[in-house]
């Protein structure tokens, strides 16, 4: 009988714990005391706090809470609890005496219905000193100068369920400032005339909101320590710098949100100058009168799985400028429909303004807008864009896509349905004509360039001392006025191998390649460029300069004013193993070994043939199969490229084909019956 009783006593216990689990019990406070605030005026003697009338204010129950050993605990009820004792002397006061209320012993402040602490302005309202641990729950702290509270360093803050809001000093007058370790969940910091949290040490945000406050540096949040946001939101901040945050520290933000903030610099939502990262955020609607509307980076910037949308400034970077000095990763995230304005100097990067080191991967830059050049990326520093979408930019100048003045790679990405001046996708140019090499460097490999739209350079527009080398790659179903797929115009150096140019078209001249006042060639190498078309020169439009083309395929393009320049107008210089189907309107000068003129090609509709590109596939019986330079594939020389634009490895019969793709030719062997 006594054992079951045990038992069963055992059981009653282990349930009554579980309960209080679930019913979110307080834990149990080491050898505290319980004072209950029963009075809301300021006065330091009321501290008896006992089960007698009006023997317990708040100030009296922190001082004797201070005096106490143990963890202690506050109850405060409903009321408005304003601070009436001025220190008369200025002379700083840790015991709570007069001024502030000063905690120097690990306490627990709990409020019910709401209560609100007034800092009267005549102080802080609160100050943790000493390595002790205050914990705040559902108060409204405010009006306290120069700020609400202060950590100081060896202390921590745990603010649940509160608002720290409206201080009424002037202005530089802070929400928190913390020196040691302060925790907010689920509380809100709105409306102080300094930032809402300054930060240097540890900060952790669960939850919370900062919103409404105003600062030179970090209207929401100046951080120059270590500092964490999980689903947290800074809003409708303001600043100099850094309209929401403004970082000198390590900040990393989780499934956060930086949203309506301004800035009169530089970062409406974010200046950073430390260590950034975002993780699953969003960066929006953030404004600035200069740079990086969203995000302005002269530190280190990781971006992942993250959004910046409808962020403006009014300079360059709508979506995120990147200093001279600033390193930018950015993964798996969206840059969308960020803008410049109109009244900076020739704004530029609707998107993404870089000046230093950019990274991009597996990202989408989409429907951004700039003033001046790079709708969606502006690029003057050292960029490179891999497995990404630049997709439906625009600007009225240069660069819908991108405009590129210094060295960008861009591979296994998608340029389309961006619209410029010129350069509908993208627009290269040296920084300053004819200094060379300072910029315009530019390297295309297995993307495709499609559907852009320009007056000049539909797709890409290539100009004044631009170096560049297009790959692999396909360039199709852009427009222009002139040059519907490409321009080489006045370039250092242009080289194009393993590509199609397919389906471009143009209301004037060159369809699908214009290479006009060029002082070198602009050397091509087992190219496609086909069903391009265009008023003259449907293929390619050459007038003052070189083309130099080797095992390329020119055939199947229009010319829309009749049949005298359908492939190609001028003189291109051979260097053999070539197919041009119609040589109305242009001549092949240099070496014509191997050339085959007047034929159909042979080709097959533009489409998925494998690969990451579309290319036109050579049909059985095409003249351009085997009929490449017969020397070893990539060794140089006017050989073949060694693979073909979709990576397969050349040759696969008797020699390398012309253009870019290489055939595998079936040989049905019959079958034998027994």
């Amino acid at each position: 009988m006594k054992t079951r009783l045990i038992f069963f006593g055992l059981l009653a216990l282990l349930f009554s714990c579980l309960v209080g689990a679930f019913l979110g019990a307080a834990p149990a406070r080491a050898n505290g005391a319980t004072f209950t605030v029963d009075r809301t005026d300021d006065t330091a003697s009321a501290t008896a706090c006992t089960a007698a009338a009006n023997d317990c204010s708040l100030r009296g129950a922190i001082i004797a809470a201070n005096a106490s050993a143990g963890d202690d605990l506050i109850l405060l009820p409903s009321g408005v609890y304003t601070l009436t004792i001025a220190n008369p002397g200025g002379v700083p006061d840790d015991a709570a005496l007069v001024g502030d209320l000063d905690i120097t012993s690990t306490l627990t402040i709990s409020g019910t219905g709401n209560p609100i602490v007034d800092g009267n302005a005549l102080d802080r309202v609160f100050e943790i000193l000493g390595p002790v641990t205050a914990t705040i729950s559902g108060l409204t702290i405010q009006n306290g100068y120069p700020g609400d509270i202060l950590i100081n360093s060896g202390s921590a803050l745990i603010l649940n369920n509160s608002l720290a809001r409206d201080n009424a000093g002037p202005f530089g007058a802070y929400g928190i400032a913390n020196s040691g370790a302060l925790t907010l969940d689920s509380s809100t910091i709105s409306g102080h005339s300094g930032s809402g949290i300054i930060n240097n040490a540890i900060l952790t945000l669960s939850n919370s909101t900062v919103s409404g406050n105003n600062a030179g540096q970090g209207g929401g949040i100046a951080n120059v320590g270590a500092a964490t946001l999980y689903t947290s939101t800074i809003s409708a901040n303001r600043a100099s710098y850094g309209g929401g945050i403004y970082n000198w520290g390590t900040l990393l933000l989780i499934n956060s949100t930086v949203s309506t903030n301004t800035s009169s610099s530089e970062g409406g939502g974010i200046s950073n100058l430390g260590k950034l990262t975002l993780d699953s955020s969003v960066v929006i609607s953030n404004s600035t009168s200069a740079y990086g509307g969203g995000i302005a980076n002269s530190g280190i910037l990781t971006v992942t799985s993250s959004t910046v949308l409808s962020n403006t400034a009014q300079d360059d970077g709508g979506g995120i400028y990147n200093y001279s000095y600033g390193i930018v990763t950015l993964g798996d995230s969206t840059i969308f429909s960020n803008t410049t304005g109109s009244s900076g100097y020739f704004p530029q990067g609707g998107g993404i303004y870089n000046g230093g080191v950019f990274t991009a991967s597996n990202s989408t830059i989409s429907s951004n807008w700039a003033a001046s050049d790079g709708g969606g990326i502006s690029n003057w520093g050292t960029m490179t864009i891999t497995h990404s979408v630049v997709i439906s930019n625009s600007t009225p100048n240069y660069g819908g896509g991108i405009a590129n003045t210094s060295v960008l790679s861009l591979a296994e990405s998608a340029v389309s349905h961006n619209v410029a001046i010129a350069g509908g996708g993208i627009y290269n140019t040296a920084t300053q004509p004819g200094s060379y090499p300072f910029g315009g460097i530019l390297t295309i490999s297995h993307s495709t360039i499609s559907y852009n739209a320009a007056n000049s350079g539909g797709g890409i527009h290539d100009r004044f001392f631009g170096v560049l080398t297009l790959t692999d790659s396909a360039v199709i179903s852009n427009t222009a006025m002139e040059a519907g797929g490409m321009v080489a115009n006045g370039v250092l150096t242009t080289t194009l191998a393993n590509a199609t140019f397919s389906g471009n078209s143009a209301s004037g001249n060159g369809g699908g390649l214009v290479v006009i006042y060029n002082s070198s060639p602009v050397n091509l190498n087992n190219l496609t460029i086909a069903n391009n078309s265009a008023a003259a020169g449907g293929g390619i439009f050459k007038d003052g300069s070189v083309v130099a083309l080797q095992n390329t395929l020119l055939a199947g393009n229009r010319d829309t004013l009749g049949a005298s320049f359908p492939d190609c107008s001028g003189t291109l210089t051979s260097q053999g193993y070539n197919l041009v189907g119609d040589t109305n309107g242009c001549a092949l000068a240099g070496v014509t070994t191997g050339n085959k003129l007047g034929l159909d090609p042979g080709l097959g509709p533009l489409q998925d043939n494998g690969g990451p590109t579309l290319t036109h596939a050579l049909l059985s019986g095409s003249p351009a199969i085997d009929a490449g330079n017969p020397a070893t594939p990539g060794s140089g020389g006017n050989a073949c490229e060694a693979t073909d634009q979709r990576g397969t490895v050349r040759p696969l019969g008797a020699r390398c084909d012309m253009g870019a793709y290489e055939a595998l030719i079936q040989i049905y062997l019959p079958l034998i019956m027994k």
